[in-house]
């Protein structure tokens, strides 16, 4: 009896394990066509970029030629009043700092290591 009810559940993982690889099989199709469309998509941008690659390298000589500026030059800047002013250079030297911060800091360490072990050699005490 025991080999009997093994077999029907064999069987029926069976029908399972085929109901979930033809489930998986239909998904890579959906994902194939996908990817298809996408590549399509892909494909026309590129190609309208490649169009377009030799204007975008015109465009600037011919405005220059032509005498065309920018409107924003055109537009004089308002001069920086009060923390305005000092805003730039706090930032400027905050990046310095985070920048040149730890190399001091390392040189200012082995300034005083190479201090502290003159000192010791000086007394007559022995090196760490």
């Amino acid at each position: 009896m025991g080999g009997i009810a093994e077999l029907k559940s064999l069987a029926a993982r069976k029908e399972a394990l085929v109901a979930q690889s033809e489930l998986h099989r239909q998904t890579l199709t959906v994902e194939l066509q996908n990817l298809k469309l996408y590549r399509a998509g892909m494909e026309r941008k590129l190609r309208l970029l490649r169009a377009l690659k030799p204007l975008l390298f015109i465009a600037p000589v011919a405005g220059s030629l032509l005498g065309l500026r920018s409107r924003q030059k055109e537009k004089a800047k308002k001069p920086a009043r009060g923390w305005q002013k000092w805003w730039g250079a706090v930032m400027l030297g905050l990046r310095f700092y985070q920048k040149a911060g730890p190399v001091f800091t390392q040189l200012l360490a082995r300034r005083g290591a190479r201090a502290e072990s003159r000192q010791h050699r000086r007394f007559g005490e022995t090196t760490r």
